[in-house]
């Protein structure tokens, strides 16, 4: 496993100094003396992630006056969760939600 240190056995603690792929798992506590071992309760360490949105190409969308349209989102899977919204003009500033313009908050 790469990065895992342990620097003094008698503390009890683990440091993973650079976390990887291989990282990932369950760990757990387990101590033990002459009378006997205990162990902590599980820990599952998880690796983080946001990967890139796929590419493709630039979507122009026509409307009329009055028209409808829903635009997709479809973020990539990330760990956690990403929290995502929308901009306008490549701003970064979000779009400012009104009865005119919502978010469906499920990415569709």
């Amino acid at each position: 496993m790469t990065g895992i240190i342990l620097p003094d056995p008698t503390l009890g603690s683990i440091d993973i100094g650079v976390a990887a792929a291989d990282s990932e798992g369950y760990y757990q506590c387990l101590a033990t003396n002459g009378h006997g071992q205990t162990m902590s309760n599980l820990i599952f360490l998880q690796m983080g992630s946001l990967p890139q949105f796929a590419s493709t190409p630039t979507a122009i969308y026509t409307v009329q006056p009055n028209d409808k349209l829903c635009i997709r989102c479809n973020p990539p899977t990330s760990v956690p969760s990403a929290e995502y919204y929308w901009t306008y003009n490549e701003t970064n500033a979000r779009v400012t939600l009104s009865s005119r313009i919502q978010i469906n908050f499920n990415g569709r």
